[in-house]
């Protein structure tokens, strides 16, 4: 019986950003995550309809380990935001939700160090990479709650516009609303080499 090698990721396993340094998800995480979510949980449960309590080292573990499945798999590609000297300040994300065509980036930075543009240089470097990486890629989407003020100015910042408004109802702790999907095109991002990448 011949055996099929297992693809290889689109995406890198790590790469920089500013002073922020991403790296896919891997079950050593778990302490460090569950710690952050719990820092910034009341502030996550606003707006993420996985916040629903803070998970356990155990919980933290396999979801950690399923995210890193999926991205060995191409399915999508979840990474931890760490800081200059190792700490934990976050995840993103990657995600297939559109058709082969998109990819939707999803971030969260803990609470204690928002305010400082790093959920947008995080988004940027991704929409950078989406773009590089895979040419079949047409398009990258956000999508923001319509309360969700400071996610809506990433991607107003990156210069994504609304394409569409769709209503969803209550998930989780976060309320039933109109969900903006903010989008931009291939042809409209500005090039730059993903030189900071490293698979």
């Amino acid at each position: 019986m011949v055996s099929r090698a297992a693809p290889e990721a689109l995406f890198p396993d790590r790469f920089w950003t500013r002073d922020l340094e991403l790296l896919r998800w891997d079950a050593r995480f778990a302490d460090d995550m569950v710690r952050a979510i719990a820092s910034s949980f009341d502030e996550l449960r606003k707006w993420m309809p996985w916040a629903i309590s803070v998970p356990t080292i155990d919980e933290m573990r396999t979801t950690l380990e399923q995210g890193n499945s999926r991205f060995g798999s191409n399915e999508d590609w979840p990474y931890v935001v760490c800081g200059q000297r190792g700490e934990l300040v976050g995840s993103t994300g990657l995600h297939r939700r559109s058709g082969p065509d998109v990819v939707e980036i999803g971030y969260w930075i803990r609470s204690d160090w928002t305010g400082q543009g790093y959920a947008t240089a995080v988004a940027k470097a991704l929409t950078d990479a989406a773009f590089e990486r895979d040419p079949r890629i047409g398009r990258v989407e956000i999508s923001t709650h319509e309360r969700n003020a400071a996610s809506q100015a990433v991607a107003r910042k990156l210069g994504y516009e609304v394409v569409r408004e769709v209503p969803k109802g209550s998930q989780g702790s976060v309320p039933g609303g109109t969900f903006l999907i903010w989008s931009v095109d291939r042809a409209a991002w500005p090039h730059e080499s993903a030189s900071n990448a490293s698979s």
